[in-house]
């Protein structure tokens, strides 16, 4: 019996060798060697090395290109070429000369004036002013101003003055401060860029606003350079030579408008 036992030991070991044996295999079959990961400093460096890589090398290939490409655009020396040196310097002085460039200026004006109404548009003013030449025989013009027309004439720089231009005006059949009124203005000070040829004909108007004479005057109109024909006041001052006789008010009436022109050159 004893002997038996033992056998039956011997034998139930070797069978629990054997399925430990199989059961290793089986599981040496089963599970896949897991691999060993590298550090992360080389994982981090093999991430970056290859995109800096592959730059540094676009870099070259596109460098070189760039380089073989504008070889050919290079300046030739001009003592190869025969060609003269171009000068890009120019002379002032001499482009100044050439346009004929003047500074034109002429100082503010205060004086008076007659006044013969305020219209809003044009159409109105021109309309008065046709009535009182008819009616009266007045010389006048308009100027605007802020939106606003004004019928005036007559160019006023003292109280002698004042008092001859109300006393023909009455003479007229007007009445002061109902077909007119005597108002004080002012006129900014001009200073334009014009040629030789123009500063020469604006200082001959310059001196009549202060000494008129209306033949001179009328020469001055009839040189107008084409440039200052688009003044508003260009028309009415050879309206103004044609429609007035040789009195008082004509001539201070034209004197004045000249002043305007002046004051305004386009």
């Amino acid at each position: 019996m004893e002997e038996e036992r033992k056998v039956r030991v011997a034998i139930t070991k070797s069978d629990d060798y054997d399925d430990q044996q199989k059961k290793h295999d089986l599981e040496h079959f089963l599970t896949p060697k897991q691999k060993k990961k590298p550090p992360l400093q080389n994982v981090e460096l093999s991430k970056w090395l290859k995109p800096i890589l592959f730059a540094i090398v676009l870099g070259l290939v596109f460098g070189a290109g760039l380089m073989y490409f504008f070889s050919d655009y290079t300046a030739d020396d001009p003592a190869e070429s025969g060609g003269q040196p171009v000068s890009n310097v120019t002379n002032d002085d001499d482009s100044d000369e050439a346009e004929g460039n003047s500074n034109f200026t002429m100082g503010g004006q205060q004086f008076q004036l007659i006044q013969y109404g305020i219209f809003s548009s044009t159409d109105n003013a021109k309309e008065h002013m046709a009535s009182i030449q008819q009616t009266y025989g007045v010389p006048v013009f308009y100027v605007e101003k802020e939106g606003q027309y004004y019928i005036v004439g007559g160019y006023i720089t003292s109280s002698e003055q004042e008092s001859q231009s109300i006393d023909w005006l009455e003479s007229k059949g007007l009445v002061r401060l109902e077909d007119f009124l005597v108002k004080d203005w002012q006129l900014a000070a001009v200073e334009a860029q014009v040629s030789d040829d123009e500063q020469s004909w604006l200082e001959k108007g310059k001196a009549l606003v202060g000494s008129f004479s209306k033949e001179d005057f009328h020469q001055w109109v009839q040189e107008m350079p084409n440039r200052f024909k688009a003044s508003p006041y260009a028309d009415q001052l050879s309206q103004l030579i044609n429609e007035s006789s040789d009195d008082f008010m004509a001539e201070k009436t034209m004197q004045l408008c000249l002043s305007f022109f002046l004051a305004e050159l386009p």
